[in-house]
């Protein structure tokens, strides 16, 4: 049984709609946002929604360990916080402003149960990827038409309007490096014509520089730094395994510089400026507040306060806010010790992916980790459905052409086996044979 393609229409349709009309954190969602979600579950498929989030795997007998967990850590994330939070009073708009996004944390499972075949990981990845990309692209794009500011153009951007938070989204950081990455990964394949390789080196260089002017303009720290940290071991990785590569890699950054110098210099100037100003926005000092939860009560310890809490924070003087800006903190004080490490035993079995990912697609790699990293220690984006879309690559099992060479088995594929996540032992071929 495969994926019929209007269902990896719907999943592409669904990204699309959702980076062409919606933003991260829409205050008032509405029709954009519906059609986007109601696409998505389209993908999924209703009834394989509602068993997962049910607790189906729990009674499948060839479930893998992170398919228990997981499923566990859904099913007490969801219910034991929103109860608290209830108890508590919190207003149900509150709560789900809190419930939802953690179910954004577990699409990974969800489509997991909605992918049994080899042809639907091949569907599912095609329609992902490319739609990870074309939100990060619609994002950067109008947060541009929005804010009227030219890219390559160094100049402070308060964000005043919701809608700014665009730039903010874990899409444009990973379109950023994998757009790029990826067209000068292949640039060097051969089989195809040099115009077409150039085509498609420039449209990756022109898209990726379109994200990282975003990322500048807002001024973030973490993003930028994680971008410039994933390119240097990507140009650190070609040389040690092609020498020879160095000559491109410096030429092409000598062509960078020289176009882009005077830009280049004054955002530096810009964070520097931004960094003396407001420091690392007190995010040392949100370990203090979640301590203060912790210590409050041994309930508040072992199972939090629940969706809907607010806190009062360093980080935002004079608000009490939902989020921290670190997800392990965030988590800690909102659903306790036991949720808290329900998630990140959830997390660590997905991260398990990494290591047999860098090896076979660092490209593809490097750009899905630097965003997963900043989300989880010092962004809320960890909050936006693109983060668990991000973790969906993780599983090898639904991204088998996630640069695999060609003709090589997905099974060799390592993260394919132990504790990473694939479909029942039954279907264990992740890509069907040929990669």
């Amino acid at each position: 049984m495969t994926l019929p393609p209007a269902r990896a229409a719907a999943l592409f349709g669904g990204l699309a709609v959702y980076g062409a009309f919606s933003s991260p954190t829409p205050d008032d969602p509405g029709l954009a946002e519906l059609a986007a979600a109601l696409l998505l579950l389209a993908a999924v498929g209703p009834g394989r929604a509602v068993a997962v989030g049910a607790g189906a795997w729990l009674a499948v007998r060839e479930a893998r360990a992170w398919h228990i967990v997981g499923t566990l850590a859904l099913v007490a994330l969801v219910w034991v916080p929103s109860l608290l939070g209830a108890a508590d009073g919190a207003p149900a708009a509150r709560l789900l402003r809190d419930a939802l996004p953690l179910l954004f944390l577990f699409i990974p499972l969800f489509l997991a149960a909605a992918d049994g075949s080899p042809g639907r990981d091949r569907a599912l990845g095609l329609a992902l990827l490319c739609g990870l990309a074309a939100i990060g692209l619609l994002f950067a794009g109008r947060f541009f038409l929005i804010t009227g500011v030219t890219p390559g153009v160094a100049q402070l951007v308060a964000p005043s309007d919701g809608l700014l938070y665009l730039a903010n989204s874990p899409a444009v950081l990973f379109a950023a490096i994998f757009l790029p990455l990826g067209a000068m990964a292949s640039f060097g394949e051969t089989g195809r014509s040099l115009g077409v390789r150039l085509a498609v080196l420039v449209g990756g260089l022109a898209g990726g520089g379109l994200c990282l002017a975003a990322l500048a303009a807002t001024l973030q720290r973490a993003a930028l730094a994680a971008a410039a940290l994933a390119f240097a071991l990507y140009a650190l990785r070609a040389v040690l395994v092609r020498p020879a590569a160095l000559v491109p890699l410096s030429a092409l950054a000598l062509a960078i510089w020289v176009a882009a110098g005077p830009y280049l210099a004054g955002v530096y100037e810009l964070l520097a400026l931004k960094t003396e100003l407001v420091g690392f926005n007190q995010h040392g000092a949100e370990i203090a507040v979640a301590g203060g939860h912790l210590a409050a009560s041994l309930t508040a310890a072992l199972i939090g306060g629940g969706w809907g809490l607010l806190l009062e924070t360093p980080a935002v003087p004079g608000y009490r806010v939902a989020y921290l800006h670190a997800l392990p903190l965030y988590m800690t004080v909102k659903t306790g010790l036991i949720g808290t490490l329900l998630l990140l035993a959830y997390l660590a079995m997905l991260a398990c992916a990494a290591p047999g990912l860098w090896r076979h697609a660092p490209a593809l790699c490097l750009a899905v980790l630097a965003p997963l990293a900043v989300g989880f220690l010092v962004q809320p984006s960890f909050k936006y459905l693109t983060y668990g879309l991000l973790l969906a690559i993780l599983t090898p099992c639904v991204i088998p052409l996630a640069g695999l060479p060609h003709g090589r088995r997905t099974q060799d594929h390592p993260t394919a086996r132990r504790c990473v996540p694939g479909p029942p032992r039954r279907t264990r071929r992740c890509g069907g044979g040929r990669g």
